[in-house]
């Protein structure tokens, strides 16, 4: 049996950063500042991106190949690399990170080599493609629905353990009432809300 195509697909970017000074600290300090100042969960950059499962942003600065002897490979430059899981097609997942984030992208990728040449979605897309690196990594545990439809099964998970702890004990009848209006409560077939938000983490 043929296994199904997912709709959830990885995405890998190394771009080296400028070798320079720039304000008395090396380029790659500004961007290793600029990335670990970022706000996380529902105040990151990319929660307000299209079609983003999970994204990490961070600067390479060198190799050591672990091993029963360690083996140090020393980089010619140091790299901005973005990793993310995402749903759909590239070309649309970069369309819409381009169109909700190119503020954002430029305060961080104009430090890299040839970010300069980027002047709209167009020399972005080809910039992604030119450093992009295959990879064949995947999510587990995503079976690769939309965005929506995991942050549904999110806020159903929760909510229905909050209704677990909350009947312990009660007599069938109440506990038949207390489901109905948990029901109710959680709009089973609306994807619009209730439901998690994108970048959320906490339960409760």
């Amino acid at each position: 049996m043929t296994k199904p195509k997912s709709n959830l697909n990885n995405l890998v970017v190394i771009s080296p950063i400028i070798n320079a000074i720039f304000q008395e600290k090396a380029v790659s300090d500004h961007v290793r500042e600029r990335v670990q100042a970022l706000p996380s969960n529902e105040k990151s950059p990319f929660a307000k991106v299209p079609g983003t499962y999970t994204a990490r942003l961070f600067v390479l600065d060198d190799l050591v190949l672990e091993g029963l002897e360690p083996v140090e490979r020393h980089l010619q430059s140091k790299y901005l690399v973005f990793n993310c899981h995402f749903h759909g097609e590239l070309a649309a997942y970069l369309k819409g990170l381009w169109e909700s984030s190119e503020s954002f992208l430029f305060s961080i990728w104009s430090f890299c080599v040839g970010y300069q040449h980027v002047k709209n979605y167009e020399s972005f897309e080809r910039y992604v493609n030119r450093c992009k690196v295959p990879t064949h990594f995947s999510l587990e545990g995503v079976p690769g629905g939309s965005i929506p439809e995991q942050l549904k099964a999110l806020y159903l998970k929760q909510e229905f353990a909050k209704f677990v702890a909350d009947n312990q004990g009660k007599s069938p009848e109440t506990l038949q009432a207390a489901f109905q209006v948990f029901i109710q409560k959680v709009q089973l077939k609306s994807l619009e809300g209730p439901t998690w938000q994108p970048g959320q983490t906490d339960m409760f």
